[in-house]
């Protein structure tokens, strides 16, 4: 496969082509009509729960069956984003992913740790636990990572040795704002 060859810089749907993360438009937020801009700031409140107790509605959510979206940020600043099952542990307050060695989320965490955030959305609920991730091989932690998926979801497939946990330690929770029963909403800037 060859490398993608740059292009002239050109709009596409609102993002810069060349820049998925740069927004082409530079108009100031003023600028944009009365309407709009209640609409941004409506959607950009959101309530940043306190780490060492988010609430029952948090934690009632973490327990609920749904899948998330787990992002690395590479070393590069590229984003990896995989679908995955997760578990919140409450004591050391982190979210743990379980996984095979041969995964490129492994493998990535192989290298290093890495800033990450996982993401479960259910309708107008969601919330995003940021942190650092690493990757831990030690039978112990796997089978009680295991435990806590097979609660969650169902048992998973038997990775045998190749068996990992992603480890994301908790440095921010965010949450809509009906899962903020503690904490208070703050818009995002």
């Amino acid at each position: 496969m060859r490398p993608l060859k740059a292009q002239a810089t050109t709009s596409v749907s609102g993002w810069d082509a060349t820049s998925p993360t740069q927004l082409a438009s530079t108009a100031p937020t003023s600028q944009l009509p009365c309407h709009r801009r209640t609409e941004l700031a409506e959607s950009a409140v959101v309530t940043t729960l306190p780490l060492l107790d988010p609430g029952p509605a948090f934690e009632d959510f973490v327990a609920e069956r749904h899948l998330a979206a787990l992002t690395l940020v590479r070393p590069n600043g590229h984003p990896h984003t995989t679908p995955v099952g997760f578990t919140w542990d409450h004591d050391t307050r982190s979210a743990r992913i379980i996984t095979w060695s041969g995964s490129v989320k492994a493998r990535l965490l192989e290298e290093g740790q890495l800033s990450a955030s996982v993401c479960q959305v259910d309708g107008g609920r969601w919330l995003t636990i940021e942190g650092v991730a690493r990757v831990i091989s030690d039978p112990g932690t796997c089978d009680d990572a295991i435990a806590a998926y097979t609660k969650r979801y169902r048992p998973p497939k038997d990775r045998g040795n190749e068996r990992r946990v992603i480890v994301i330690e908790a440095m921010r929770l965010l949450a809509s704002a009906g899962l903020g029963t503690s904490g208070r909403p703050s818009a995002l800037s």
